[in-house]
């Protein structure tokens, strides 16, 4: 069974500081570079479930 990475119980510690991240640039308001920036940081967010999904390729050790 997969992991929904929406669920914060199932993601990462790495993946919730993303979002915690995200949420504050969320509350700074409204212009086209924090919505860049939420973009920017949602893409890495969704990168780093793939990463962990995948096994974790990579990893130091």
């Amino acid at each position: 069974m997969s992991r929904n990475p929406n669920d914060l119980q199932q993601q990462i510690p790495e993946e919730r500081m993303i979002g915690d991240a995200l949420v504050e640039v969320e509350s700074l308001g409204a212009h086209p570079l924090l919505t860049d920036t939420v973009t920017l940081l949602s893409d890495a967010q969704r990168k780093l479930a793939e990463w962990h999904d995948a096994g974790r390729p990579g990893a130091a050790e």
